[in-house]
């Protein structure tokens, strides 16, 4: 097993360095729009590899249009995280200043908006369906930000919580995979993969709630999402177990007043994190679950691996 995951290591790292060379020689008619792509290079590329391995687990082999789509899942992925700064108003991504910091909000919305552009020019020189598939991704993430603005400050339930880190996170990491899946036209996989990459996501976005109530190195700040008014899994399942929580968050949300805030993240710790860090297994298990009937390769492997990082990861 240990061999397996290194090797599927390697080859991740392999995919990575071939997608970060083809997202940094986007060249546009702006220098600073070169120093804005130059700026937020970096990041797992989780969503460039899921499109490689899917379509390569697949049989799929033609390398410029499977690094292409790649690039494209890709470009929506970081327009959607700049625009996110812009309305968080995050100083930090990914260990360094944000663009929105660095360069002002007006660059970085207008960058987000050119990398959209970018995208819905680019797929269409892959296939009708991937276009029709990313850009139902592209509405989800925005519909997702919009539901989750109208909610800040608000106590949501489960199924709000879930409609939310669907769309705008999980629908993205599916539309990556059912892309790599529809490249290969083998559409009686499709559901497989739909599953796989929905489940993938929504036990990724969990374990980013968790670490908001962790001190781990991910590049930003603890207990934003309190801050924010977010209320994620680990909150609304302390709500459930302790109610007296309630009381506590809707002061904090009223008053700022540090001794409510640090109520609700001690109930958390002691009532949310593990039964929200369960629910994040059995997502990852679930995707696990829809793809292990494929023949063995590297690129199942890959599959596996991520559908494991994505709850085991500290950062």
């Amino acid at each position: 097993m240990l061999q397996k995951t290194n090797i599927a290591i390697s080859n991740i790292q392999s995919i990575i360095k071939n997608i970060d060379t083809l997202l940094l020689n986007i060249k546009s008619e702006s220098l600073l729009l070169d120093k804005v792509i130059e700026h937020i290079s970096g990041g797992k590329r989780l969503r460039p590899i899921l499109v490689v391995a899917s379509a390569r687990s697949l049989g799929y082999d033609n390398e410029e249009i499977l690094h292409l789509t790649a690039c494209i899942v890709e470009y929506i992925h970081i327009a959607s995280l700049l625009h996110d700064d812009v309305i968080d108003e995050a100083k930090m991504r990914r260990g360094k200043q944000s663009v929105n910091e660095a360069y002002g909000n007006r660059v970085a919305i207008m960058s987000g908006d050119y990398l959209y552009s970018l995208a819905y020019n680019k797929v269409l020189d892959v296939s009708v369906d991937v276009a029709k598939e990313i850009s139902k991704a592209a509405y989800n993430l925005a519909l997702g930000e919009i539901i989750e603005i109208e909610n800040f400050f608000n106590i949501i339930d489960k199924n709000t919580y879930f409609d939310i880190i669907y769309k705008k996170t999980a629908s993205l990491i599916e539309s990556a995979c059912v892309s790599g899946c529809l490249l290969s036209n083998k559409t009686d996989e499709i559901e497989h993969f739909r599953q796989y990459g929905k489940n993938l996501g929504l036990a990724f976005q969990i374990k980013d709630d968790l670490m908001d109530y962790s001190n781990t190195d991910i590049g930003k700040d603890t207990y934003n999402d309190i801050n924010e008014g977010k209320v994620t899994l680990p909150l609304i399942l302390t709500l459930e177990k302790d109610p007296g929580v309630k009381y506590h968050l809707l002061e904090y949300f009223k008053t700022k007043n540090q001794e409510h805030k640090n109520y609700c993240i001690q109930a958390c710790k002691t009532f949310g994190v593990n039964d929200a860090f369960e629910i994040a297994k059995q997502k990852a298990l679930i995707a696990k679950q829809n793809i292990q009937h494929l023949p063995g390769s590297i690129y199942k492997d890959i599959l596996v691996f991520l559908a494991d990082y994505a709850v085991e990861r500290n950062k």
